[in-house]
């Protein structure tokens, strides 16, 4: 077996409720174990594509994902979902770290990982990246040539326009928490979410609520994150390496998103050589709710143009 292949539970057959089958594995991303859930469609014979789903900020793979991921099994591709390091439950220190850089190389390692699996086709590899996620896979698909396509699920694709638009008192309350974590040379230690004009990172109204609702059976999530100082979110800026992107696209905006800036958003299909752009009369965190539906239709369709044998 290949020593990044470990299953900890059995294949297990979900039947007619999701069509699909599922399997615990975990791989290696630096020095660290990132768990993983694989799905695969009921039926189907050869290799398939697999869709590598990038969970957004300090989400665990059980949350909001397993729907779409079942979703894509049912329409013939595998699905692996993962926890990032730090959260969930994948290995690594400190817990529930948030490093835009250590992320990138787990969503790179899963993808290898995903290639290395039997019954997968490794040249019909797709990323998915939501929220946060979403700029990771911005990052990674620059640089991997090899991908069959992505996917940017209401991404966060410039953190400057981000802070900009959440309003000059919680950017003050969050540079002033970077600051003082920078002079006593520690991690800066907030809530991933609260009321508006709390002490979080993320305090719009849908905020709150939409992470309660998103969360999934079995969710190891925690309202709690950590971040280093030398990483300010103004400076993780995705949209600039978005010309880069080789593979075919799908770029997916919520108009009614208080969470991430949507110009960026814009401005990454355009820049994308192979970008296309899809709004929804939709907030953040609604594609995982009432929105599914319209928006997995989308997905599915892009993925059967671009990922499906013979259509690259």
């Amino acid at each position: 077996m290949n020593e990044e292949s470990v299953s900890t539970e059995p294949l297990e057959h979900h039947g007619a409720a999701t069509g699909c089958m599922t399997e615990e594995l975990s791989f290696v991303s630096g020095d660290d174990r990132c768990a993983a859930t694989l799905y695969r469609p009921a039926e189907g014979e050869g290799p398939t594509p697999c869709v590598v789903m990038v969970q957004g900020f300090s989400l665990t793979r059980r949350d909001g994902a397993p729907r779409y991921a079942e979703a894509f099994a049912r329409s013939g591709f595998a699905a692996l979902t993962f926890d990032l390091r730090c959260f969930g439950d994948s290995e690594g220190e400190p817990r529930q770290l948030v490093d835009h850089e250590l992320q990138r190389e787990d969503a790179a390692a899963a993808v290898r990982f995903a290639r290395s699996l039997a019954g997968i086709d490794p040249d019909r590899v797709v990323l998915w990246g939501y929220s946060f996620g979403g700029g990771h896979v911005l990052h990674v698909a620059a640089e991997d040539r090899r991908l069959a396509a992505a996917v940017l699920h209401f991404p966060m694709a410039d953190g400057l326009a981000m802070l900009r638009m959440i309003g000059w008192a919680a950017s003050l309350r969050i540079t002033g928490a970077m600051l003082r974590a920078l002079v006593g040379r520690r991690l800066v230690r907030m809530p991933a979410t609260g009321p508006p004009g709390s002490l979080a990172v993320l305090t719009q109204e849908e905020a709150e609520p939409g992470f309660g609702a998103v969360r999934g059976e079995g969710s190891g999530w925690r309202n709690e994150t950590r971040s280093r100082p030398r990483q300010p979110i103004a400076a993780y800026r995705p949209v600039k390496v978005a010309g880069r992107v080789a593979c075919p696209i799908l770029v997916c905006l919520g108009d009614r998103d208080t969470i991430v800036a949507p110009k960026p958003i814009v401005r990454t299909a355009e820049r994308a050589p192979r970008g296309e752009l899809r709004r929804y009369d939709m907030a953040h965190f609604e594609p995982f709710l009432d929105g599914f539906d319209e928006v997995v239709a989308d997905q599915v369709a892009f993925l059967g143009r671009h990922a499906m044998a013979g259509s690259r």
